[in-house]
Formats: C-alpha cells, sequence, structure tokens
C-alpha cells in the first residue's frame, strides 16, 4: 500500500503542492499519520508507521462494494468514482461483479486512477454476459464520458466468468455530452491483465491522446486496442505481451481519420491464433519496434506482423515473424507484411517460413527501404507485388530472400514499381517446389537495377527454371552479380531486355544422355548484351550422348539473331575435319557443331564427339 500513498504525493509534487485547493497529500498524510500511530525509533533510522493502507480515500469498500465474487459491486463502485475525491479509486484484492458498466461522467473528478491491489487477485468482472444497461447501451466494463477527461489503470485484472461479448474500456471520441464517449487525454493503463475470453471484441474502443500502455498482459482476447474517431496521438505502447488471442493488437483499419506519433515498443506475441498483429491506415509518425509474432499451432490463419494502408513516416525495426517449437507454437504464419500506398523503412528483421513474407498491393505510390530483413523459407515467395498496379520505388539491401519452394521475388500484376537490390542473397528458388519457378519473375514497367548480389542457387535440389524472368516492359539490369551454380534451363527468359554487366562466373558443358567425361570446364563474361563463353570438353564414353551437340550456355541467347564460336583445338574427332566452329540459335542455350571435312562451299552437321574426344572452344552471342 505504500504504493498508493508514493503516487499521491507524485501526484501532489506534480501539481505544485494542491489541487483546486485541496491538498492531495496532507490529506492521505492526516488520515494515515495520527499522533498515536507514530512509533518512536532509534536516532537516525526512519519513524515507522503501522498504518492499515487497505482503506485508504476512494477505497470502493468504503462505498460498500464486497468483491466477493457474487454480488453486484456495480452501485458501490460508481458511488466512489462520482464521489472521489482524491482521483484514485483503490481495490482490495478481490473478484468485483458489475450488472452495467461504470461511467466516467462529465461531472467526474480529472485524473481518476483504477488502482488494484494486485493484478492477480483484484478482478473486474461482468455479472452477465451483456451489461449494456446504461442508457447508452454499449457492452463494456468501464464507459468514458468525460470531456478531457484523465484515466488510469494499475494492477488491475479485467476477467470474465461468463461468456461476456463486451470491451473492458470504451472511450469513443465524438460529439460530446453523455450519449457519447471521449477520448482519453493524459493517462496510463500499467501492469494490468486482460483475459476476458476468446469471444470478446477488444480491450479498448476509441481514442487516446497523451497516452501510455505499458507492462500489460493480454490472453485470450479477439483484439486488443481498436482505433475508432480519430482520437489517437502521441501514445506509447511498451512493453506488453498478447499470449492465445485473436486478431490485431492495435486496429485502426476501421478508422479513416488516422493518429500521429504511435509508438509500439516490445511487444511479445506467442500461440497468436489469428490476424496480423499491427494493422492500420492513415497512420503519420508510426514507430514499431521488437514486435516478435509466433504463431499458434493450428491456428485459423493470417498470422503475421503488420499491416498498413495509405501511411507515412512509418519505421519497423528488430521485428522478428517465425515458427518456433514453444509454448504450443510452430503454426503456420501467412502474409506476414503487407503494404499498400505507405511509406516505410523496415530493417533489422527476421521472418522465417512465412506464405508470403512481404507484399505490395493497391494502385498507390509505395515507397519502401528495406535494410537487413531476412525472409526464407517461405511457401509461395519471399517479396510479392499482387494485386493492383502501385507505383514507386523499392530499396533493397543486405537481405537475405532465399530457399523459397516457389518464386522469390514475384511482381505478377505489370506494377510501376523501380525495384533497387544490392548486396543480397536471392537463392534457391524452387526448393522442394515447383520447377517453373524463379528467382527474380517481375513483370513490371519500371526500373529493375540489382548490384552486387549473389544469384541462383547453392542447392541442387532448388529447380528454378530461369534465374531472372522479365515478362514486363521496364529496364532491367543485373550489375556485378556472383552468380551461385547453374540453373536447370537457363538464366533469363521473357519480353523484357534483361542487361548484364559484369556478369563473370562458370558453367558446365555436356553432351547430355548417358556421356561420361574425363574434363568439364566452362567459364563466361557479360558486357551489356553479350555474353563470352569459354568450355573444355574431353569425353570419356560417349554413351547415349550427342555427337554434334554441347548442352549448357549459361545464358539464354536472344530470339533473332545467331551467335557463334570455333574450336581452338581438337583432337581424335569421330568425322576428320579441317576446321570445327559451332552455331548458337535463337532463343537457345545450345553450341551445334558445324564443320569442313574438305574443301568446300560449306560447312556440315558432321559427327565429332566419341570416346576420346577432346575440344577447346570459345564464342559469343548476345542475350535478348
Amino acid at each position: 500500500m505504500a504504493q498508493v500513498r508514493d503516487v499521491l504525493e507524485a501526484i501532489h509534487q506534480r501539481r505544485g503542492g494542491a489541487n483546486s485547493g485541496s491538498d492531495l497529500f496532507s490529506t492521505v498524510n492526516s488520515y494515515a499519520r495520527t499522533p498515536q500511530e507514530i512509533t518512536p525509533v532509534s536516532p537516525g533510522v526512519a519513524p515507522i508507521f503501522p498504518v492499515d493502507y487497505s482503506y485508504p480515500p476512494g477505497n470502493v469498500k468504503r462505498y460498500g462494494a464486497t468483491g466477493n465474487g457474487t454480488t453486484d459491486d456495480w452501485a458501490a463502485i460508481q458511488q466512489a468514482i462520482d464521489g472521489c475525491s482524491t482521483g484514485i479509486i483503490f481495490f482490495p484484492s478481490g473478484i468485483y461483479k458489475l450488472s452495467q458498466p461504470l461511467l466516467i461522467r462529465l461531472i467526474s473528478f480529472a485524473n481518476i486512477i483504477f488502482w488494484g491491489e494486485s493484478r492477480t487477485s483484484t478482478y473486474i468482472m461482468p455479472l452477465t454476459t451483456d451489461i449494456s444497461h446504461a442508457p447508452q447501451n454499449i457492452n463494456t466494463m468501464v464507459f468514458n464520458q468525460a470531456d478531457n477527461g484523465k484515466l488510469s489503470f494499475f494492477n488491475i485484472r479485467f476477467s470474465t466468468d461468463v461468456a461476456y461479448t463486451g470491451l473492458a474500456i470504451y472511450c469513443k471520441e465524438g460529439g460530446g455530452g453523455d450519449a457519447s464517449g471521449q477520448a482519453i487525454f493524459s493517462g496510463s493503463i500499467d501492469n494490468c491483465w486482460f483475459d476476458h475470453n476468446s469471444t470478446s471484441v477488444g480491450v479498448l474502443r476509441g481514442g487516446l491522446n497523451n497516452y501510455r500502455v505499458s507492462n500489460n498482459t493480454f490472453e485470450f482476447m479477439k483484439g486488443c486496442f481498436y482505433r475508432d474517431g480519430g482520437g489517437m496521438g502521441d501514445v506509447l505502447f511498451t512493453n506488453n505481451v498478447m499470449s492465445n488471442c485473436y486478431d490485431a493488437f492495435y486496429d485502426g483499419m476501421t478508422d479513416t481519420v488516422g493518429d500521429n506519433i504511435v509508438t509500439i515498443d516490445n511487444l511479445h506475441v506467442y500461440t497468436h491464433n489469428r490476424g496480423q498483429v499491427i494493422q492500420t491506415q492513415n497512420s503519420n509518425s508510426l514507430t514499431l519496434r521488437a514486435i516478435k509474432v509466433q504463431a499458434a499451432s493450428p491456428n485459423l490463419g493470417g498470422v503475421g506482423l503488420f499491416s498498413l494502408k495509405n501511411c507515412t513516416n512509418v519505421i519497423a525495426s528488430e521485428f522478428q515473424c517465425s515458427q518456433v517449437s514453444i509454448f504450443g507454437g510452430s503454426g503456420l504464419l501467412g502474409e506476414v507484411i503487407t503494404i499498400e500506398g505507405s511509406e516505410v523503412k523496415l530493417s533489422c528483421g527476421t521472418i522465417n517460413i512465412p506464405d508470403v513474407g512481404l507484399r505490395v498491393t493497391g494502385a498507390s505510390v509505395t515507397i519502401l527501404d528495406i535494410n537487413g530483413v531476412d525472409i526464407f523459407n517461405a511457401l509461395t515467395c519471399s517479396f510479392r507485388v499482387q494485386t493492383g498496379a502501385p507505383t514507386g520505388r523499392v530499396t533493397v539491401r543486405n537481405c537475405n530472400w532465399s530457399d523459397s519452394q516457389a518464386n522469390i521475388l514475384l511482381f505478377s500484376n505489370a506494377a510501376g514499381l523501380d525495384l533497387f537490390m544490392s548486396d543480397c542473397r536471392v537463392l534457391n528458388a524452387g526448393l522442394g517446389g515447383s520447377a517453373g519457378s524463379r528467382n527474380f519473375n517481375l513483370n513490371t514497367s519500371g526500373t529493375v537495377v540489382i548490384t552486387d548480389c549473389r544469384l541462383g542457387r547453392d542447392n541442387v535440389s532448388a529447380a528454378a527454371g530461369y534465374y531472372f524472368d522479365a515478362s514486363g516492359a521496364g529496364n532491367f539490369t543485373v550489375i556485378d552479380p556472383t552468380i551461385v551454380g547453374t540453373p536447370p534451363t537457363g538464366l533469363a527468359t521473357g519480353a523484357a531486355t534483361v542487361n548484364f554487366d559484369g556478369v563473370t562466373g562458370t558453367w558446365t558443358p555436356s553432351l547430355g544422355g548417358t556421356a561420361t567425361y574425363t574434363v568439364q570446364q566452362g567459364t563466361y563474361s557479360v558486357k551489356a548484351k553479350c555474353v563470352s563463353f569459354w568450355g573444355r570438353l574431353t569425353v570419356n564414353a560417349i554413351g547415349s550422348g550427342s555427337a554434334t551437340t554441347i548442352n549448357g550456355l549459361p545464358l539464354i541467347n536472344n530470339g533473332t539473331y545467331y551467335g557463334g564460336g570455333q574450336a581452338h583445338f581438337f583432337a581424335a574427332s569421330v568425322t576428320a575435319v579441317t576446321w570445327l566452329g559451332m552455331t548458337v540459335a535463337p532463343g537457345s542455350t545450345q553450341c551445334v557443331m558445324r564443320s569442313l571435312a574438305a574443301a568446300g562451299a560449306g560447312t556440315a552437321n558432321n559427327n565429332i564427339f566419341g570416346a576420346g574426344t577432346d575440344v577447346i572452344f570459345s564464342g559469343s552471342y548476345q542475350l535478348p
């Protein structure tokens, strides 16, 4: 109970020692420290006051509340609220049942604090399923009607033992008067516990201004904070925990007005049953930090981090969403982050085993800056642009987007987004999944520049047919990549031009079939659209391999013009020839051998390869 007195002292000091002619601290002092209560102690030791703090001013039991969990305590608590002279409504340990909402009226004392003795033993609970018996007909335990009122909660457990479908706190803004609620201006919800059950409709609906929500636990809730009426501003949510809940911790999707300067920091969400935990539109200066989400197993789907629509100046950092086998977790993740028409910076995040890691949607301008966000083991893709045709810019740096069962980056809707990606790892599309997958599958009219990235596959189970598929009308440029591994089919295809600059790598020439080799070597380099290649192939046994065609060129030839080259050395050719060269047909990744057996008017497709044939060759061709 010393805490109660400390708070009153703090209020007293903040108000300069007085409150409208009433000295709060002096009131409590005079109540607590009568002469006969002071116990003498040795010099230099603080005096001991054997004061019974279980009945300070504002104690609801003074007004007749029993807290026994069987009788209706509404009238006594309401009387304490209406007649409170200290601002603190104190609840000793017990279960306080309500037959209707507690009203914070327009005439109520400003700066009311609901103060519980302990959040584990001080309960406020509805008496029946529906307690909306006030004239406002709102099913809630606390209904704020105070205009510009200051309302706080500390050490209270809002719970239920009936099939309650109402709110804990209703403070909807709109119009004033007893018939409509107001945003709570200034205050806090600290160290409270909310566990209504899974059919309730949230903790709070309405607005908060200049407010703090900290160190609370939310269990078995259907959503927590619903912004309604445009009343959120300068609000800090910090060090809160959600467990076994549904839907969002913060939901502003039904409110078109928006909010300003809202911070959600250090939110731990485990065994989550449904939905992204932050959903909002029209937010400005939104800071999201250290949001950690773990899905329940099984769950109702769509478990993820954020959905942001028409938001500006959003900074999200140090977030995590993954399958973890702790506390009944390891459930499937849905679409983890959704962005529409927003300006967002994402950094230092991890998303593991999502359906979709990050999706951009809608038809508005989206500006994304993504740095140090790893999205891997996706079921559908790490990054997707899907519905609508958004424009804008996406900048990606220092990320690992790899090991997807299907595509890794997929623009499937002719988007107009520009994509600038650097210093990233994009490997292993189609890992254990579809051979039609791509590392980059981009249908966009925007500009795509990929610089200094590690691309391709380092796992032979990755079945991406192509690493790049640029089917849009935009410009697609790959600069100084490190290309790992040879794809099953090729590196680029599609209608758009793909320009490579500073590309070097290795490839593996082969004759197909059952042929075996003593030497298989190949290198290549790309400058602009020109591919230069070199190779050496020494056959051990030809088996069912081709005698005329070398497979495996690293990049697909353009669809119009032939490429070609020649052999600088050959030995043990099946056919005795005087000259040996090759052509690369349009749209092909094969070298077809062309040769002269003797002086003549043209080359022929003579058999060249057999057991012991050794050929060293080089050539070039042009990309689409």
